[in-house]
């Protein structure tokens, strides 16, 4: 079963908020983060709790299971490959690559 971005985006973020902090990542620090609404929050942590990617209990907060995890490090080195692809092999300036649209940036995920 794939994950749509926004699943993915939500992993990542939920990824990096947590190391910040032993404790899982609150609702309220993920909504500010993503800037949305607690509410949407919770409607996919739910979501991504039901495809066993995070551990969530209300009020208990988030953490990633190690399937999640597993995602989120992905994601995570294919921005770096794909900030590296732009950047380095291309050529690109660092200034036109932070005008590139996400779809583009984000699109070296599929090698």
């Amino acid at each position: 079963m794939s994950n749509s971005f926004t699943e993915e985006n939500y992993l990542k973020h939920i990824y990096k908020l947590s190391k910040k902090s032993d404790k899982g990542v609150s609702t309220n620090a993920l909504a500010e983060r993503l800037d949305t609404k607690a509410s949407s929050v919770t409607d996919m942590l739910q979501k991504l709790a039901t495809k066993k990617l995070v551990n969530y209990q209300k009020y208990q907060g988030v953490t990633l299971t190690k399937k999640g995890q597993k995602i989120a490090v992905n994601i995570i080195r294919s921005i770096v490959f794909g900030r590296f692809f732009w950047l380095t092999i291309l050529g690109l300036d660092g200034m036109k690559y932070m005008k590139l649209p996400k779809s583009w940036s984000t699109s070296i995920q599929m090698f």
